[in-house]
């Protein structure tokens, strides 16, 4: 739960730091593609954020050293990709 917690405030500073790249989406607004923002931002992300939190907290496990370390990994290769993935978007516009 220690690792979600923390993943996850990583993941939402960042959204505040990097917010200034929001003006990009008004694209997906004017061309009618809105309503999969909408839904996407208040019904899929948050049900799919949650999911985690909900199995941690109802099948409660400890991690081995290994396995966090994994999950860490996996998170930052992931972050990674996520934030190579918008630079590009925002060089090429």
């Amino acid at each position: 739960m220690m690792l979600f917690q923390a993943f996850t405030f990583l993941y939402l500073l960042n959204y505040f730091h990097f917010e200034h790249g929001m003006i990009y989406t008004w694209d997906i607004i004017s061309e009618h593609f809105g309503w999969m923002l909408v839904w996407g931002d208040y019904v899929l992300v948050p049900f799919f954020y949650c999911l985690p939190a909900w199995w941690l907290l109802y099948v409660p496990q400890t991690l081995s050293p290994v396995a966090a370390a994994a999950v860490s990994a996996f998170f930052v290769f992931g972050f990674w990709l996520f934030r190579g993935a918008n630079e590009q978007k925002h060089r090429f516009k």
